[in-house]
């Protein structure tokens, strides 16, 4: 399920970057396009209800960045079809 990627992509993303990780992944995922682009996905009514109610399944990154942006998600306009 693509939630899963989101949720591996986010870790990979939001690890702590120092002088001695000049070649780990989170330096070479482009953050904030993904943080769009899961915004965007987050708008299928079924992966709202997922993070809302079972979002224990996830790691961290993903429900802090839940957190995060749970009323920018719930404000916009459900779409069932934005698979």
């Amino acid at each position: 399920m693509r939630l899963n990627i989101f949720d591996e992509t986010l870790s990979l993303s939001m690890r702590k970057q120092g002088i001695t990780s000049l070649l780990v992944p989170s330096l070479l995922i482009e953050s904030e396009d993904w943080e769009s682009y899961i915004l965007l996905k987050l708008r299928h009514p079924l992966y709202r209800c997922i993070l809302n109610h079972e979002q224990d399944i996830f790691g961290e990154s993903m429900r802090q960045y839940w957190r995060k942006h749970k009323a920018e998600v719930e404000t916009t306009t459900s779409d069932p079809f934005v698979w």
